[in-house]
């Protein structure tokens, strides 16, 4: 008998151990691709035609030049890879508890989107026919939940979707009635808050506390729109997809304007933007302001119409297109003619 082969030995518990090293990192190396964290990556979205989105039945409509465009943003749950990827990207990070809320349900919060979706189509549509002459009936029926700030007073006692009628026996119907009330009230006071929620009526105590963004001025701590019941002249339908949320109802409306125009208000431009739009005329803030931006720059946009109310988070330094902050529907109309007779 010859004497053992130490080195294919010691080969040979080189490769176990390889092996074993390599049945230790695969795992993890998987769990980074698919384990969830909890956090969603914010990203431009994509900018979308409107105006050619747009069905009437009842009323003369055009196809126009030019492109009206909603601006979306994009919230992509991440895995730790993904996390890591972000750090070094065009990305925002928001934890799950920040965008639903303490008790996070995704099909519930989905349904709300699509829902808040609906009702601003409904009002883009009122709005419109409302400044062409157009006969339109409006009802108020309370203040929508569409977002709840987490740390004050509603944490944990509003959930997106609640309906507010009434705050300490006082009608609130929109969102304008429910601010002045707060308002009224002062930081520190005691409300209660008439909700309807899931067919549920619940009377809902909180205290008002002041603005962390703006010194001085009480709040509750909720994203709101108008919830209104809307009877059109005739049928006006927007095929959205799957894009929820109320933040393209100026757009909408200005689009509802644009087919109903001989020659359009785009002058053949290509003009992006945002904003809600409730039946008042006025266009509210919203979130991911500069995605948007950067969804419109990548579109093609050669410019951009936003709430006047998110002019202090824009980054107009790195806009590589001309912006136009608006208050109103009549403002954003302003805009869209600028940016149409612009050389």
């Amino acid at each position: 008998m010859g004497l053992p082969n130490n080195g294919n030995r010691e080969h040979e518990r080189f490769r176990i151990s390889g092996l074993q090293i390599l049945l230790i990192i695969l795992p993890l190396v998987i769990l980074t691709f698919f384990v969830p964290t909890g956090i969603y990556m914010e990203r431009p979205g994509d900018a979308v035609q409107v105006d050619n989105r747009i069905q009437i039945q009842g009323a003369q409509t055009y196809e126009n030049p030019g492109a009206l465009m909603l601006t979306t943003v994009s919230l992509i749950p991440s895995s730790l890879l993904e996390l890591s990827v972000a750090l070094f990207g065009n990305s925002k990070l928001e934890s799950e508890v920040s965008l639903l809320g303490p008790n996070p349900d995704p099909n519930r919060n989905n349904q709300v989107e699509m829902d808040a979706m609906n009702q601003s189509k409904q009002a883009a549509a009122a709005v419109a026919l409302i400044h062409l002459g157009y006969d339109v009936s409006v009802v108020q029926e309370g203040v929508l939940v569409d977002a709840v700030a987490p740390g004050l007073p509603a944490d944990g006692k509003l959930q997106v979707g609640d309906l507010i009628t009434t705050v300490n026996g006082q009608p609130a119907l929109t969102t304008t009635a429910l601010k002045s009330i707060v308002v009224a009230a002062g930081i520190g006071a005691a409300l209660t808050l008439h909700v309807s929620r899931g067919g549920q009526n619940l009377d809902i105590a909180l205290t008002s506390a002041e603005n962390p963004a703006k010194p001085g001025e009480p709040v509750i701590g909720i994203a709101d729109e108008d919830k209104v019941s809307i009877e059109l002249p005739f049928p006006v339908q927007f095929d959205t997809g799957g894009i929820g949320g109320p933040s393209a109802g100026t757009m909408m409306a200005l689009s509802v304007i644009d087919v109903l125009t001989p020659g359009g208000i785009t002058g053949g431009k290509q003009i992006a933007g945002t904003g809600t739009i409730d039946v008042q005329r006025n266009v509210g803030a919203i979130g991911g302001i500069n995605f948007k931006i950067r969804a419109a720059e990548s579109a093609g946009a050669v410019a951009f119409i936003y709430p006047v109310d998110n002019d202090s988070e824009v980054d107009k330094a790195r806009a590589k297109i001309p912006l136009y902050p608006v208050k109103t529907l009549d403002e954003a109309l302003q805009a869209a003619q600028a940016i149409s007779s612009a050389p």
